[in-house]
């Protein structure tokens, strides 16, 4: 009977045994699936973060904000964004092109250029044309008083010799001013050419600038209308992958949940294992007792079995519970990775795919806010053009009036002579005749208009001149910094396109 319960012993002690090495087993094995899960886990992790901070710089990029709901002080993310970039190009282009020229400062600055009207309170070259007319009359009034002085003279004979001569001096005179009117004329003739020149560049400036103020702020309302509608859906489609990459990560955190039960079953397998270790000791313990204590030890023995083997049966079962939810929950993340990898490969075609010869999404929006500030650049180059088309007006505006005003200093010195010739035929025709007396007088009354409209032409033109000076000065400084400040768009614009089609690439490039 003792042999019989030793054998029982010792074959209880090879099952123990065995179980020991099956558990051990079973550790490893369950450590060894929740450690490779464990291990894959931080590197899927960081790429789904990665992946996420992609899609938030895509969003810094596209980001779309409406400029109403910008709180003060905090109008732009943080990064270098494509939305912000265009908007400050707009407020900047905006404002150039409103402040470019005002039509209606420079009408009244130009006014005495400009007026087809006679302007009594507003002298202009209309009024100068004016005076140079009555001069040409004046002239032909000497010519002819000398003419006829002449033909009185020869009459005469002998006793109009001396009035002769100075009849001839008189004809000489006149010719003499018709000689310096002729070069009036002429000057006043190419002042007038360049006034009406100088008139339709203005107009035509002042018309394209107003066409280009008008036409260009209604296009820049219109792109960028287009363009920031084109901005939001891009930015709902990267907000929509943001989001389902987002909804990745929750699996993987219950993934991690799941992973650390491993521990748990792991502690429940050692329990048994401890369990089984006391009941191994016990029976060496319990080799030499009596047979009684034996067999009733052998009884609570198959009895720690038995809890023991459902304490097991209760471990498989978490087990594969636990591995039935892993399975599970790598199923739906594999299956969310799949679906965010379509969507990703589907939002990446539609945005910047490879089309041949057509523009993909972004290509498309680059393209018309690339376009649009090239040709707009291109209407700042060309009033630029025509701003320089004035640098030399002032030089002709001057030359043409400084001659005029040198030949009518000449008439003034030379009215001194006429005044001499007056006195002196008054004086021989106060021998001859009362009607030669009569003639004296015509001849002086015609001399001392002559003298009074040379004085006070001289008076206007010399009032005129400074003043046209002034209104040209005020001009060419307008003019000089409506050119700085075009200058000033033009580098803009070529800035702005540099780092448009900077951005473009980089864009590009991440979103692929």
């Amino acid at each position: 009977m003792r042999g019989e319960v030793r054998s029982l012993y010792a074959l209880i002690e090879q099952e123990i045994n065995g179980a020991f090495k099956k558990i051990n087993n079973l550790i490893m094995k369950t450590e060894e699936i929740y450690g490779s899960i464990f291990a894959k886990l931080p590197s899927i992790e960081e790429e789904l973060e990665l992946s996420l901070q992609e899609v938030e710089i895509l969003l810094n990029y596209f980001i779309y904000r409406d400029e109403s709901t910008s709180v003060a002080g905090n109008e732009s993310e943080e990064g270098m964004q494509l939305a912000e970039l265009l908007r400050n190009m707009q407020r900047e282009f905006t404002d150039a092109v409103v402040k470019m020229f005002d039509e209606t400062v420079i009408r009244k600055t130009l006014d005495r250029f400009l007026a087809s009207v006679h302007n009594p309170q507003e002298p202009g070259i209309d009024d100068l044309m004016e005076i140079i007319k009555k001069i040409k009359r004046h002239i032909q009034d000497i010519e002819v008083v000398s003419i006829n002085a002449m033909i009185h003279s020869s009459r005469l004979g002998d006793d109009g010799k001396a009035f002769g001569v100075i009849s001839r001096n008189i004809k000489e005179f006149s010719n003499d001013m018709k000689a310096h009117y002729n070069t009036i004329f002429e000057y006043a003739e190419k002042l007038g050419r360049w006034n009406t020149e100088f008139t339709n560049e203005i107009n035509k400036l002042l018309e394209f600038s107003e066409n280009l103020r008008l036409r260009r702020l209604e296009d820049f309302h219109e792109l960028f209308k287009r363009v920031f509608a084109s901005l939001k859906t891009i930015s709902n489609l990267l907000k929509e992958a943001n989001h389902n990459l987002q909804s990745t990560m929750t699996p993987l955190q219950d993934l991690m949940a799941f992973v650390q039960k491993q521990d748990i079953i792991r502690q429940s397998l050692e329990n048994v294992i401890k369990c089984l270790e006391g009941l191994q000791e016990g029976m060496n313990e319990d080799s030499e007792g009596e047979l009684t204590e034996k067999l009733n030890y052998i009884v609570f023995e198959d009895q720690v079995v038995e809890m023991s083997i459902a304490l097991i049966d209760n471990i498989a079962l978490q087990l594969e519970e636990s591995l039935a939810e892993i399975k599970e929950t790598i199923a739906k993340i594999h299956h969310n990775l799949s679906e965010t990898y379509e969507e990703s490969y589907e939002v990446t075609e539609f945005l910047s795919g490879d089309r041949g010869n057509e523009r993909n999404t972004v290509e498309e929006i680059f393209y018309q806010v690339i376009l649009f500030i090239q040709q707009f650049k291109e209407e700042l180059v060309h009033i630029s053009n025509e701003v320089n088309t004035f640098s030399l007006s002032g030089d002709a505006f001057h030359k043409q009036m400084n001659g005029i005003e040198k030949q009518i200093v000449t008439i003034k010195n030379r009215v001194d002579f006429l005044r001499n010739l007056n006195v002196l035929s008054r004086i021989e025709l106060s021998r001859l005749t009362s009607e030669m007396a009569s003639f004296g007088d015509e001849i002086e009354q015609i001399s001392r208009r002559v003298i009074d409209e040379v004085n006070l032409n001289e008076t206007f033109i010399v009032t005129l001149k400074a003043s046209l000076d002034d209104d040209l000065r005020r001009f060419f400084s307008m003019l000089h910094q409506n050119k700085e400040m075009i200058q000033k768009m033009i580098t803009t614009s070529d800035e702005a396109l540099k780092n448009l089609k900077m951005m473009e690439d980089l864009v590009i490039k991440a979103i692929r």
